[in-house]
């Protein structure tokens, strides 16, 4: 699958992030200089209201529920510098450890999926010694498709393996649909004796694709951050396959990641 679009996702693009306080400091200016030029146009708290008038009003204070979570973003876009653990190196992995890609799915997204897996057989060999991707999904799918993902090159013979939730599994809190599936993976492994304190899991959506900075920055915790005592990371998703293709939805996209790098790194850090 030449020209795949998890190939473009090198190290260098993931490093040239654009990341600017000015234009946050704008952002958040514009929206609040807009809200008061609005009430100077059309507030009239002179004129008489009825009932449904006074609920509509007093439902716009709703708002502040978010003001929490504003805060904190702002306070994690002032305090942490975006170069300070984005940009990455190469780096192969020099220890002993495995890594296992598991990639969740209802199995309905056949497509998504095949990415998914293209996406991580592509890049991990080139850097990861010791790593294997788990597909795991409910006992009722296409198991044609499913089997067919671990015949999709040489690599994927060794690495690939498809976890089939049995239908009558029950987790102790008789847990439902993703939560479940997850369950399920963290006992298979316990029962298959893997070494749980060398084993590092990293958990992807079946639309998920990884690039050369996943499995880099991947290495770059497993060796350098554990060793400082932390056990779970994440990652920064970047909604690129089609940006700019609409400008709302691609503005809507780059939320995420403004949040990964602001709020959650904030949450991370503490």
């Amino acid at each position: 699958m030449e020209g795949s679009p998890w190939e473009r996702y090198t190290l260098e693009k993931h490093n040239q992030l654009h990341y600017s306080r000015l234009e946050y400091a704008l952002f958040v200016s514009a929206g609040v200089g807009g809200a008061i030029v609005l009430h100077i146009l059309w507030g009239d708290p002179s004129s008489s209201k009825s009932f449904l008038d006074e609920i509509l009003i007093n439902a716009k204070y709703v708002w502040l529920a978010y003001f929490p979570v504003a805060v904190i973003s702002g306070l994690g876009l002032l305090k942490y510098s975006p170069k300070e653990g984005i940009v990455l190196e190469r780096k192969e992995q020099s220890e002993d450890y495995k890594v296992v890609f598991q990639i969740t799915t209802r199995g309905f997204n056949t497509d998504s999926i095949e990415r998914s897996v293209r996406s991580v057989l592509y890049w991990a060999p080139k850097y990861l010694k010791d790593y294997e991707v788990w597909v795991v999904t409910e006992d009722d799918v296409d198991k044609n498709f499913f089997e067919g993902l671990k015949g999709l090159n040489e690599e994927a013979k060794r690495r690939v393996k498809i976890i089939y939730v049995p239908r009558d599994y029950k987790t102790p809190n008789n847990t439902k649909y993703k939560a479940r599936a997850l369950n399920y993976a963290l006992e298979l492994r316990q029962k298959m004796r893997y070494n749980l304190e060398k084993t590092w899991v990293y958990l992807m959506d079946e639309e998920s694709i990884v690039g050369e900075d996943t499995i880099v920055g991947i290495i770059d915790f497993i060796e350098n951050k554990s060793k400082e005592g932390k056990l779970v990371a994440q990652g920064l998703v970047v909604y690129s396959n089609f940006w700019g293709k609409n400008i709302l939805t691609s503005l809507g996209d780059s939320i995420r990641t403004g949040d990964n790098l602001v709020r959650c790194r904030f949450y991370g850090e503490y």
